[in-house]
C-alpha cells in the first residue's frame, strides 16, 4: 500500500472518480474490470482506503493514464501507446472531459 494521508488519499479517490465519470462508467464497472469489489473502489474513491501499488498499475495499465496523474494530479496526460488486448482506451471526449471539469 502506498503510504499517503488522509487529504492525499481523498484527493487521489476525486481524480479517479473524474475518470470515471469521463468514460460514463459505474462504480460496478469499474470494480468489475479492475477484479476488486464494489465496495473496495467506493472506499478508494472517496478517499476511505488508500491505492495499493497493484490497483494503481492496473488503473494505469487499463485505462492508459499516467501513474503520475493519478498520484499527484495536474495536467493529465495519455500514454502514447498502442492499444494492448484488455485495454480500455479513454476517447479524446472523454479526455477533454477530464482535463476540463472541475479544476
Amino acid at each position: 500500500m502506498l503510504k499517503k494521508s488522509v487529504s492525499e488519499k481523498h484527493e487521489i479517490g476525486h481524480r479517479l472518480k473524474k475518470l470515471r465519470l469521463a468514460l460514463s462508467e459505474t462504480q460496478q464497472d469499474m470494480a468489475n474490470d479492475l477484479n476488486i469489489s464494489l465496495s473496495h473502489w467506493s472506499k478508494i474513491e472517496v478517499g476511505a482506503v488508500g491505492l495499493g501499488g497493484g490497483l494503481l498499475y492496473m488503473v494505469s495499465h487499463k485505462y492508459g493514464i499516467s501513474r503520475d496523474w493519478i498520484l499527484e494530479g495536474g495536467r493529465w496526460r495519455r500514454f502514447a501507446r498502442r492499444s494492448l488486448p484488455g485495454t480500455t482506451r479513454i476517447t479524446a471526449t472523454a479526455w477533454m472531459k477530464m482535463s476540463f471539469a472541475n479544476r
